[in-house]
């Protein structure tokens, strides 16, 4: 989780210095750089949307992981649904009232 923040950090303070290059490159009127500053400004921002609307990562033990792509493996099913159905299935175990949500 830390490194997710720290990786949009990042992305966010590469975009705030492309977009004060694209100020400065309009400001000395030299269009051509201009455009292609803006269009790696666009870029950052996709990548920067993608961070942060990518699925939280859930740290797992490294006996539980290695079951999980075992899992996978053999029944074809992705890891990330082998999970997903884990978690599910803890979380109704925890969660015995239906009202709760």
């Amino acid at each position: 989780m830390i490194a997710n923040h720290r990786n949009a950090l990042v992305q966010l303070l590469a975009l705030l210095v492309t977009a004060a290059s694209v100020v400065e490159t309009m400001r000395g009127r030299n269009w051509d750089l201009a455009v292609v500053l803006g269009v790696v400004v666009l870029l950052q921002v996709a990548v920067l949307a993608g961070v942060w609307a990518r699925r939280r990562p859930v740290g797992l033990r490294a006996d539980l992981a290695g079951w999980i792509e075992e899992h996978a493996a053999a029944t074809g099913e992705p890891a990330a649904r082998v999970a997903d159905r884990c978690v599910a299935a803890y979380r109704a175990g925890l969660t015995a009232d239906d009202r709760i949500s």
